[in-house]
């Protein structure tokens, strides 16, 4: 009975850590609302399908997401974009296999010169480094690194091949991308990942990077770098602290939140 009890205490666990959907955003705006009515009129247009799901992952249904997403590939199977959006949907379920299945295919379908082609390179990266294949991982952000035309896709690019090259212990390697970090690069998005960069070459200081007041998507993304690099400094109290931080933030739908419940359940 006991064994029973335990094994299924274990399989609640599993399910939590590989596929639970956490609380949505409120949908203020009725974005999703009027994304629907739309798709209803003219429920065939791919469009409208992208656009209403693209609706729902922003306020992070990413359950209802991956499902409209499927609909469209019902319409067009070898549409890269609908490939792509269900993957990362699928990324954030903590869904890896499918995911992959989805950005692989997407990788083989893509024109080399879409701008598709680095965001599905991003997101094997993602999949691969959740799953703990770091090998795997560096590959893709290889791969991400050369196909990064914007400063904030070499931001991103650079965090993540640096991060998986420290977690690796290949430092050589991970200290020669961040050696051609330019603290003047142009960020003209999310600047989290370029700020972790600049602490990590001791540009910015720790409690620079984030106050009381930041946001839980921000809290996650942050916490998890630091955490991150006190991890594979080799203090694991102080990276404990910076995962338990991510995940009490509550921003479940940010890779950090999902990376440190993953390092948490890897130090029980």
């Amino acid at each position: 009975m006991r064994k029973a009890i335990l094994l299924l205490a274990s399989a609640l666990c599993a399910a939590q850590l590989f596929g639970q959907q956490g609380e949505p955003l409120p949908d203020d705006k009725n974005t999703v609302a009027e994304a629907q009515k739309k798709l209803s009129a003219d429920p065939k247009n791919v469009k409208l399908i992208l656009d209403l799901g693209r609706a729902q992952a922003a306020v992070w249904r990413a359950t209802d997401a991956a499902a409209t997403f499927s609909e469209g590939l019902k319409l067009e199977p070898e549409n890269v974009t609908l490939l792509l959006e269900r993957g990362h949907r699928y990324v954030t379920l903590r869904q890896w296999d499918a995911a992959l299945k989805d950005l692989d295919q997407a990788s083989k379908l893509v024109d080399q010169d879409a701008p598709e082609h680095y965001e599905i390179w991003y997101h094997i990266g993602v999949a691969q480094y959740m799953r703990g294949n770091f090998d795997e991982s560096a590959d893709a952000w290889d791969r991400c690194r050369t196909l990064a035309k914007t400063d904030d896709q070499k931001a991103s690019s650079s965090d993540w091949s640096y991060m998986v090259y420290r977690r690796l212990k290949r430092d050589r390697e991970a200290q020669r991308i961040l050696d051609k970090v330019s603290p003047d690069w142009k960020i003209t998005g999310s600047p989290y990942y370029f700020q972790r960069l600049k602490f990590y070459k001791g540009l910015l200081k720790e409690d620079q990077l984030m106050d009381e007041k930041s946001p839980p998507l921000v809290v996650a993304t942050v916490s998890y770098g630091l955490g991150n690099w006190y991890l594979y400094n080799g203090n694991t109290a102080k990276a404990r602290e910076y995962f338990e931080k991510a995940v009490a933030s509550k921003g479940w739908a940010a890779w950090g939140y999902i990376a440190s419940d993953i390092e948490l359940h890897r130090m029980k």
